[in-house]
């Protein structure tokens, strides 16, 4: 939530009323809501194409991957287009229950606050926070996915003339040695040669390949693609022409870029929430330290060692 100084208590209790005092019985709103986000997840396939093909071709390889597809992927939009179609009042009055349960464990799990402001403003303001709405048990069971990951390779047909083609491979967890070297890797191959084979060669509005974290997974993509089979090939060529490519200059500049990328700047706001969020998930000064130095030590050598641990063009998976 966000506010004017003056309005902070009443922001906390909007945030608090979010939680607490939202209803689960408008049958008819709940119907009107799903129509509504299955028209926008439908009108966002092509702004989004890419990123719901990466994510369909990296699901077979961790359960984050797997959820990611379920929650944010084209088995989201699937589930979605089925819910919004479901005429039974049932099916909505199942998804209500649903609604409540999530509630209850929220309800009743440990909480963490981050609160962004200027000293005065928020002076109280943690133990005003801290007591609304707090229905805390002793001992809160930690979050198991009921999901495994599934070997799969995906295609999706949709209303459009223009193509979204992805390939993944699995990869490492981001405190893993291998990981900042694969960060480079990807900036390394979308400058180098993605960018002119899809792009400026292959008509493509766009192409890149990267190392996503979350989801331990490293992936190529394009973006509003004229084609699809022709790209897959390029994907493959790029690691035939890395390991025969040995420019100290486009290394330099896939080091750097990796580096602006992680020192890109932020809002006061934006600059705490990152701070907040890194030490949900334990990333202190000094993990951050360990991985820009591996980044900075990156030479062609140790990046040829990554893309042969990791990218064998037999066993990736496409979307």
């Amino acid at each position: 939530g966000k506010g004017l100084a003056r309005k902070r208590d009443d922001v906390i209790n909007i945030v608090n009323e979010m939680l607490d005092g939202v209803r689960f019985d408008e049958t008819e709103r709940l119907r009107e809501l799903l129509m509504q986000s299955r028209a926008e997840a439908e009108q966002s396939l092509t702004d989004r194409g890419h990123q719901l093909a990466v994510i369909s071709a990296a699901s077979g390889y961790s359960t984050a991957a797997a959820l990611d597809d379920l929650w944010d992927g084209p088995r989201a939009h699937r589930i979605l287009k089925d819910l919004a179609g479901a005429e039974e009042a049932s099916a909505l009055t199942e998804l209500f229950g649903l609604f409540e349960s999530i509630r209850s464990k929220l309800r009743h799990a440990p909480r963490r606050l981050a609160l962004f402001g200027d000293p005065a403003v928020l002076e109280g303001a943690a133990e005003r926070a801290a007591l609304v709405g707090v229905h805390l048990k002793p001992v809160c069971a930690p979050f198991v996915a009921a999901i495994e990951a599934q070997d799969s390779n995906n295609g999706w047909l949709i209303n459009s003339q223009i193509n979204f083609v992805a390939k993944a491979y699995g990869a490492v967890p981001e405190d893993h040695a291998d990981a900042p070297l694969l960060a480079v890797l990807g900036r390394y191959l979308q400058d180098g040669f993605l960018h002119g084979e899809i792009r400026e060669k292959g008509g493509a509005y766009g192409s890149g390949a990267n190392y996503d974290a979350d989801s331990a997974t490293f992936r190529f993509l394009s973006y509003r693609d004229p084609r699809a089979l022709a790209t897959l090939q390029d994907f493959d060529r790029a690691l035939a022409w890395f390991a025969a490519d040995h420019d100290p200059h486009r290394l330099e500049e896939a080091i750097l870029g990796t580096i602006r990328a992680l020192d890109q700047p932020r809002s006061p706001a934006g600059e705490a929430e990152r701070a907040f969020t890194n030490a949900l998930y334990g990333r202190d000064d000094e993990f951050h330290q360990r991985f820009r130095a591996r980044v900075l030590a990156a030479n062609h050598a140790s990046l040829r060692e990554v893309a042969a641990r990791y990218l064998v063009p037999q066993s990736g998976h496409l979307g």
